[in-house]
């Protein structure tokens, strides 16, 4: 009698649960499901499994959940479930029931997907570029150095440039000819010495020249910037409209040029990490042409180190997380070609001239 009363006393709560746990669970009845609050849904006397869900950092959330009751039942969810692009399988059970497995790309449990801060990622990628040999220019010792270890960078005017092309012409019978000025006209004496110091870099370019030398191979680096977030979050950084985060969408229509930006905005307006921020090429401008006297070029023309922005790519992971590739491209541009976005103040002179300090031009 004991023993039987003891096993009766087990057997209770092991049916009170599961009468529970199925009347909690079943379908369109469940409050705790989600999906009961959709219209349209087709839950209808399906059994909600305990659902599981999972965080990535590169993904973020995704969902679990696990139905079981009649083919019909399980048939109609599915092609809802097909629907509204979220991915599943079935399988056939045994005494004619069938289960489905649904994947949802967010976490239904927490819903930390729109909740979370947007995830970003930095890449540093560095490159090689060959810049023309004019343009790269030659590095000399500071005329004033003591230890003649400091350089500078210096190139010559482009009427030299003309000079330096002409006497390439007849190949190893070329010499260089300063006795004509920028007008054609012969120079005095008094201008003869004016342009003296262009002499050494114009024969230093005109034998790199003659002898097959006509770029310079220099450093740069592609920054990339790749932010995953959900469509839900509407607090989210890339959630905005984005390029007009550099360039308002007018902007861009009647430039259809990707601005330039500099160091100091770039980190303004798309905050880097810090390890990143440490690593970026700094911003400056180097003059390549002066239109003031003495030089009187025909313009002024200035190279910027700074970021050429991309375009940014948008790709879906999925359909309710967006990825957002952005990349940013340092080098030394002309200021005439492109948009700058920044300042001119963010980028400090390095040089007041690009020609040697002597050199006073020739008028």
């Amino acid at each position: 009698m004991v023993e039987m009363g003891l096993c009766n006393i087990m057997s209770i709560p092991k049916n009170i649960q599961n009468t529970y746990k199925t009347n909690l669970l079943v379908g369109s009845g469940n409050p705790m499901d989600p999906f009961t609050s959709i219209t349209g849904c087709p839950l209808g006397g399906l059994i909600l499994q305990p659902r599981k869900s999972a965080y990535l950092p590169t993904t973020l959330g995704s969902t679990i959940k696990i139905y079981v009751g009649t083919q019909h039942d399980v048939s109609s969810l599915a092609l809802w479930v097909a629907n509204n692009n979220y991915s599943y399988f079935s399988d056939e059970l045994p005494d004619q029931n069938f289960q489905i497995t649904i994947t949802l790309p967010y976490d239904e449990i927490t819903n930390v997907d729109n909740l979370v801060n947007e995830r970003v990622q930095w890449e540093i990628t560095p490159n090689i570029v060959h810049r023309d040999l004019f343009d790269a220019g030659i590095f000399i010792p500071y005329p004033t150095s003591a230890l003649l270890n400091t350089t500078r960078r210096y190139t010559v005017p482009g009427w030299a440039r003309v000079t330096i092309k002409e006497a390439l012409k007849y190949g190893n019978f070329g010499q260089l000819n300063f006795n004509n000025g920028p007008g054609g006209g012969s120079l005095t004496a008094a201008q003869q010495i004016q342009v003296a110091p262009l002499k050494i870099i114009s024969q230093q370019l005109f034998y790199l020249l003659k002898t097959g030398v006509t770029s310079v191979q220099a450093s740069t680096i592609h920054l990339k910037r790749v932010a995953v977030y959900s469509i839900n979050d509407l607090n989210a950084y890339d959630a905005n409209p984005y390029y007009s985060q550099v360039l308002s969408p007018v902007a861009f229509q009647q430039t259809n040029i990707n601005p330039i930006i500099s160091r100091q905005d770039l980190i303004r307006l798309f905050s880097p990490d810090p390890v990143t921020t440490q690593q970026l090429l700094p911003s400056y401008a180097i003059p390549k042409a002066i239109s003031a006297a003495p030089f009187n070029d025909p313009t002024d023309l200035f190279a910027l180190a700074g970021y050429l922005v991309h375009v940014p790519i948008r790709t879906f992971l999925s359909p309710t997380k967006v990825q957002i590739t952005q990349l940013f491209e340092w080098d030394e541009w002309y200021d005439a070609c492109y948009t700058r976005f920044s300042p001119i103040s963010n980028f400090p002179l390095l040089y007041p001239s690009p020609y040697p300090d002597n050199y006073a031009g020739v008028f």
